[in-house]
C-alpha cells in the first residue's frame, strides 16, 4: 500500500490509519480504492467535537487560587478549571474550554482568549476593589485549537444523534474488504473507550492484531477482534489474551 506524503512515497503490504475523526469526516485524505459508501455513512454519522484548553503559568509568588484545591467550578458553564499546581506543576493552572465558546473562540485572538478567560478567574477569587496595577499576571500562556488545526478538525469523538448501532466498527471496517490494505485505529474507532485514551490504546492494539492476522493470510472478523481485544483487556489471563488461534 503506497502513501504519498509532501516529499516521498512510503510503500508497505499494511497501513495502520489512525487519522482523526474530523480529518477523516472532512475528507481530506484520499483512499485509492475509495471507502465503500457505508464506511463513509457511518464516519459521517459520528460526531466531532470541540473541546479546547487555555493553559496559565504564574509565579509561585503570583498564586491567588486555592493552592491544594485540584479544581473548581466557574461561574460561566463553558469554563470548567483544573489546578496542575495541585499536583506539583508550580503556578499551573488549566481552564477547559466547552463549546459553544470552544468552536473558534468566536474569532477572538489567542490575547483576547487569554484575557477574557483570566477575567473569569480573576472574577472568583480576587477581591472586586483590587486595582489593575495588583492583578497577578501569568508568566506565559497557550491556548489550543483543535477545532481548526488541519491535522486534528476536532478534539474527539461524540457520539451524535445521527449515529446508528454498529457505526463505530463499520467506520473502522478493514479496506478494501475484499483484500484488506489498510487498518483503523484511534479513539473514534472503539466501541468501549470512545473520547479516551484507552479507546486509542485498545483501538492500537485491535489494527495491531488484524495485521498480524493478515500478514499470516488468515481471514479478519473485524467484529471479532474487537471483542476480543476488550475480552483481553478485561481479563488479562484469559485465551483472548493470547495471539494464537
Amino acid at each position: 500500500y503506497d502513501i504519498p506524503s509532501r516529499d516521498k512515497s512510503f510503500s508497505a503490504e499494511f497501513a495502520i490509519c489512525t487519522l482523526p475523526i474530523g480529518v477523516l469526516k472532512k475528507g481530506s485524505v484520499r483512499f485509492d480504492p475509495p471507502l465503500p459508501k457505508a464506511q463513509k455513512l457511518a464516519i459521517s454519522r459520528i460526531g466531532s467535537g470541540a473541546h479546547n484548553k487555555v493553559v496559565f503559568r504564574f509565579a509561585r509568588k503570583d498564586i491567588f487560587w486555592p493552592k491544594a484545591s485540584p479544581n473548581f467550578n466557574s461561574p460561566d458553564p463553558c469554563i470548567q478549571w483544573l489546578n496542575l499546581h495541585a499536583y506539583g506543576k508550580c503556578g499551573v493552572i488549566v481552564a477547559h474550554i466547552w463549546p459553544p465558546y470552544a468552536y473558534g473562540y468566536d474569532g477572538d485572538s489567542d490575547e483576547t482568549v487569554s484575557s477574557k478567560v483570566l477575567d473569569v478567574l480573576h472574577s472568583m477569587f480576587l477581591n472586586s476593589t483590587t486595582s489593575k496595577e495588583n492583578i497577578p499576571k501569568p508568566v506565559d500562556s497557550i491556548v489550543t485549537r483543535w477545532d481548526t488545526d488541519p491535522y486534528s478538525l476536532g478534539s474527539y469523538s461524540f457520539k451524535a444523534q445521527s449515529m446508528e448501532t454498529g457505526d463505530y466498527l463499520s467506520a473502522s471496517q478493514p479496506h478494501p474488504i475484499a483484500d484488506p490494505k489498510v487498518v483503523f485505529a484511534g479513539e473514534a474507532t472503539s466501541t468501549m473507550g470512545t473520547q479516551c485514551v484507552l479507546g486509542a490504546y485498545l483501538t492500537g492494539r485491535r489494527a495491531a492484531r488484524e495485521v498480524e492476522m493478515l500478514g499470516a493470510r488468515k481471514r479478519v472478523d473485524h467484529t471479532m477482534v474487537e471483542l476480543e481485544t476488550i475480552g483481553a483487556h478485561e481479563d488479562p489471563t484469559s485465551d483472548h489474551a493470547s495471539s494464537s488461534e
